[in-house]
């Protein structure tokens, strides 16, 4: 008897090693859309190997991950591509398969260069249409059908008084297909239910809105991966945090859900899926054609429930469909039955055979244990086996390669020796406490000291090894060489860093979005010039989130859509916006769109240049060419209009010396003085808004002159203005015309008092120092330096944004007929630009409106003292009168014979230089016009100081020009029209004395 069951042992022995000698190795790559350890994909590779373990086949079954829930995009997935082409360069596989959306999607778009002619296995597709396949003959699979309308009919008649279903799911791909499934089966149940999907888990609302769920509501829940804040969340664990928060019922269609707060149902198995696309995939291997075997569309699923979670909800096991699984029930003890005895006794026997069996198997272990030797060795991944102290016991060629050796003994010597040098000192103690730890480790990276002293980075999976009692005996882990992508990652990262400190220091406005109009990336001039503190909080949004005007906002916006549908740039837009109240920045725009190696848009490059200042001159540069028009304009008026003046002031002041006083004749000539003096009062305006003239310039207290002005505005000053100053205290030297100065506070307040008007208001008139540095001398259009700021400001209306560029027009007035000339604001801009000076306005309707004026400070310590006047106008000498205005001519040789002087007139150059070279006596001054025919009086007085060196000329005038120009050579004084008696009185007086 012993002998038979000996030889039948070894029979079985022989038989065995015969037909693993002639069995065939395949090679099946399995893709899993996601990463190692969520449990969907888990249970699909569990299920895939179990059905492989069955089949008794040779099978080398390698197994990738995409890792798509938490790194997945259009980069990554090209670059998967490559390095999935150069590590599978040398390998040929006889089938595919391919788990979930992304998988598939990504071995269909690139199966003809990866893998082509290979067969492709699908399990987990959602949202299943036909064109997915298309016309492929080399693709089937298994259909992710999940039982929707299924479980909600359960649900119904579980819960009766439900209304509601709310589906939680987010944006993800996968779940978007979910949904679709989803929304299918829907209709039926339209009649029953409202149906409400909510997105948004990383929203601070989202939990407090689940709390407040009606109880006539149910959930289902869309299995999803949530990434928030850089802290992942996977199903489970999502679920679960929805589970605590609702006083609903949840329920899903996958069984990996169960146990963490689903009810259960009629659940779509990820094992079985598994075992399913691998059944085809080995049918496959044995010679079946792909387009032979139908896609399956419905897998055979339990059913199962949740013990504890069917408690919570008072629902009876009695209510379930029959065969249901009910996981989480208590243990319930009963005495033995006589047949559990016999089953007892039975199994008792089976044992004794399996034993029998075992002998078998060992030695078929020890075969196997040769092969897997030799795998071990050969293997293109490092293979180490180390104990709990971090000592190798053993590694492969491919592991001794990477510290720098050829063979493993020499790398073993090498480890053993430098102890636990042989690994940087912070990742290795981290990678042998979690070890000891009995975690299981994926993707860990240890960098590895070379024999030659180099660095070699791998990437670790690594778990320990337990012995029957639970105890770790060693670890057991692959070791990938990652040294290159380690080197390439770095040269990104400054390369980026590079790139990052190029763009924060530029002056440039760079900004840079996606397809969808989403912000990627600013720079710290675009951060800067919008007040944003944090980039980061900055990306993912678009331009309607930009703290600006929503009317710059749409321009942008318009701008982005007719780059990205015409796919060509535009350059140099100018736009503007509003900062802050009255602050506007003006920027030019270049826009060019981002594209793909196909030459398809896919996102958006901007950049801007702040010509705030730029606008600001050119502003200036037009305003000073407007005035400089006018300026012509005004003098061409002024010296016609002079002449007028000077012929009626003078003859009405001969006049009214012959008329009695009291006389009504005598009024009319008076009304005629003022009214004359008027005149001329306002061609000075004229004059001053246009040219101004710096005769009258001294040295003055500044402070004083503006005290003085603010004396008799106060005296004037209505009961419901209330006035506050602040004035400097100190010496307040400027050179300045007091008179100009006492013109401009007068002008400014007097435009607040009115703006006040009858509402009243506050007044405010402040005179301090001020250091101009050089950005804002250059908005100014002045030279930096220290100069005097005087502030008139009120809180009135405002000035309208529509009219402020226009208020220092001369003749512009918003004021009612006859109130004002419009030349107020016009002189105040042409005395402080005389003064070389600047003025800046800000207005803020009811709230403040001030204008700034800015005057160059004096550094002397002394003031100037005011001329004495002249003691005595009269005189004896003989003049020549020379002007080519008829009344003019007749007029003023009077009034200076009154004066006492001998006086000849001439009409032209011509006639005083005959009169100068006549024999009579010669002449003690020339008076000559500046504007005449044919001979100016400049080239008069040259050609007269050349036959009289000595005799001196005093230069009268309409026009600004020549009163600007300072007297030099014989001509002793230049005085402006009109004037009267006493002007020219003086005049005389002050070149003979």
């Amino acid at each position: 008897m012993k002998k038979t069951f000996f030889l039948f042992v070894l029979t079985l022995l022989v038989t065995a090693s015969g037909a693993e000698a002639v069995r065939t190795k395949y090679n099946v790559l399995y893709l899993n859309s996601y990463e190692n350890g969520y449990a969907w994909s888990d249970n699909i590779l569990s299920g895939i190997r179990s059905a492989i373990r069955e089949s008794g086949m040779v099978i080398d079954l390698q197994i990738e991950y995409l890792d798509a829930k938490k790194y997945y995009d259009d980069r990554i997935d090209q670059a998967l591509f490559e390095y999935y082409r150069y590590k599978f360069r040398n390998t040929r596989f006889d089938a595919v398969i391919v788990s979930d959306n992304i998988a598939f999607r990504f071995i269909r778009h690139y199966q003809d260069r990866l893998v082509p002619g290979v067969p492709i296995v699908f399990c987990g597709l959602n949202d299943f249409r036909q064109e997915m396949v298309g016309d492929r003959k080399d693709i089937t699979g298994v259909v992710e059908t999940i039982r929707v309308r299924e479980i909600l009919e359960m649900a119904l008649s579980l819960h009766p008084g439900t209304g509601r279903l709310i589906v939680i799911d987010n944006e993800s791909a996968t779940a978007r297909a979910i949904v679709n499934d989803i929304r299918q089966a829907l209709p039926p149940f339209y009649d029953r239910l409202k149906v409400e999907f909510r997105t948004g888990f990383d929203r601070p609302d989202f939990f407090r809105r689940l709390r407040e769920i009606t109880p006539d509501a149910i959930v289902f829940m869309v299995p999803f991966y949530e990434d928030i804040y850089g802290e992942y969340y996977s199903a489970r664990e999502v679920l679960t945090r929805v589970y605590e928060t609702v006083n609903v019922p949840i329920y899903s269609c996958w069984e990996f859900l169960i146990g963490y707060g689903i009810i259960g149902g009629r659940l779509t198995s990820g094992a079985q899926h598994g075992r399913e696309a691998a059944g085809i995939a080995i049918r496959i291997l044995k010679g079946a054609h792909p387009s032979q075997i139908p896609i399956v569309t419905r897998t055979d699923d339990a059913s199962v429930f949740d013990y504890n979670v069917l408690t919570r909800f008072g629902i009876s096991t009695d209510l379930l469909p029959p065969g249901s699984r009910i996981i989480n029930e208590p243990y319930r003890f009963y005495r033995l039955a006589r047949e559990v005895v016999w089953v007892l006794m039975g199994s008792f026997a089976v044992l004794i055979v399996i034993t029998g069996f075992l002998v078998i198997n060992i030695v078929q272990r020890r075969s196997a244990e040769t092969k897997y030797r030799s795998i071990f060795e050969n293997a293109i991944e490092g293979i180490f086996i180390a104990d709990l102290d971090g000592h190798f016991i053993d590694v492969n060629r491919a592991f001794a390669r990477i510290l720098g050796y050829h063979s493993e003994e020499k790398a073993l010597e090498h480890i053993n020796r430098i102890g636990h040098s042989y690994a940087m000192p912070e990742r290795r103690e981290e990678f042998w406490r979690r070890m000891r730890n009995g975690e299981k480790l994926s993707g860990f990276e240890m960098g590895y000291i070379r024999r030659d002293g180099s660095v070699s980075w791998v990437m670790l999976k690594a778990n320990p090894v337990y012995d029957k009692n639970g105890n770790i005996i060693h670890v057991e882990g692959t070791a990938e060489d990652i040294t290159r992508q380690k080197q390439a990652e770095k040269a990104l990262t400054e390369s980026r860093q590079t790139l990052r400190l190029i763009l924060d220091n530029i002056p440039q406005l760079v900004c840079w979005k996606d397809r969808n109009f989403r912000y990627m990336g600013v720079n710290r001039s675009f951060m800067s010039i919008l007040g944003i503190s944090d980039p980061r909080s900055f990306i993912g949004r678009d331009d309607e989130e930009l703290p600006i005007s929503k009317a710059f906002v749409r321009r942008l916006s318009e701008l982005d859509r007719r780059v990205m549908e015409t796919n060509t740039p535009s350059s140099m837009i100018k736009l503007s916006f509003e900062k802050s109240p009255n602050e506007f920045i003006w920027l030019e725009i270049n826009k060019i769109p981002l594209q793909d190696e196909n030459g398809q848009p896919f996102g958006i490059l901007s950049t801007g240049e702040d010509i705030t200042r730029r606008v600001s001159l050119e502003k200036q540069l037009r305003q000073s060419q407007k005035m400089e028009a006018l300026g012509i304009l005004s003098g061409g008026i002024a010296h016609d209009f002079n002449n007028i003046l000077t012929s009626i002031i003078n003859s009405a002041e001969l006049a009214i010396e012959d008329i009695p006083e009291g006389s009504v004749t005598r009024r009319d000539m008076e009304r005629v003085l003022r009214a004359a003096g008027r005149g001329s009062q306002l061609v000075q305006q004229i004059l001053t808004f246009s040219r101004p003239t710096r005769e009258g310039f001294q040295t003055i207290d500044i402070k004083e002159v503006v005290s003085d002005a603010l004396e008799l505005i106060k005296a004037s000053l209505p009961g419901n203005i209330r006035v506050s100053e602040r004035i400097y205290q100190g010496p307040g030297l400027c050179v300045a015309d007091p008179t100009q100065i006492h013109q401009i506070v007068m002008n400014l307040c007097t435009n607040s008092i009115q703006a006040l008007g009858e509402r009243g208001g506050q007044l405010e008139i402040t005179l301090e120092k001020c250091d101009v540095k050089t950005t804002l001398a250059e908005m100014l259009s002045v030279v930096p330096g220290n100069f005097w700021k005087l502030t008139v400001s009120d809180n009135g209306p405002g000035i309208p944004a529509g009219i402020m560029e226009k208020i220092f027009d001369p003749f512009f007035t918003t004021k009612a007929k006859g109130e004002g000339t419009g030349l107020g604001l016009a002189m105040v801009h042409g005395i402080v630009t005389g003064h070389k000076g600047a003025i800046a306005v800000k207005s803020l309707a009811r709230e403040r409106v001030s204008f700034e004026i800015y005057l160059p400070r004096e550094r002397t310590e002394e003031v100037s003292p005011e001329p004495d006047p002249a003691l005595s106008h009269q005189g004896r000498e003989r003049i020549l009168f020379v002007e080519d205005d008829e009344d003019q001519r007749e007029i003023i040789p009077r009034v200076l014979g009154q004066l006492g002087y001998d006086v000849v007139s001439a009409r032209n150059a011509a006639d005083a230089l005959e009169a100068f070279s006549g024999n009579g006596q010669p002449f003690d001054l020339v008076i000559t016009d500046f504007d005449m025919p044919e001979t100016s009086g400049f080239e008069l007085a040259t050609e007269i100081g050349k036959r009289s060196p000595g005799t001196p000329v005093l230069i009268v005038s309409g026009r600004d020009r020549a009163t600007r120009i300072e007297a030099c050579g014989n001509i002793r004084k230049i005085i402006s029209k009109p004037y009267n008696k006493a002007v020219i009185a003086e005049a005389i007086r002050d070149i003979l004395d």
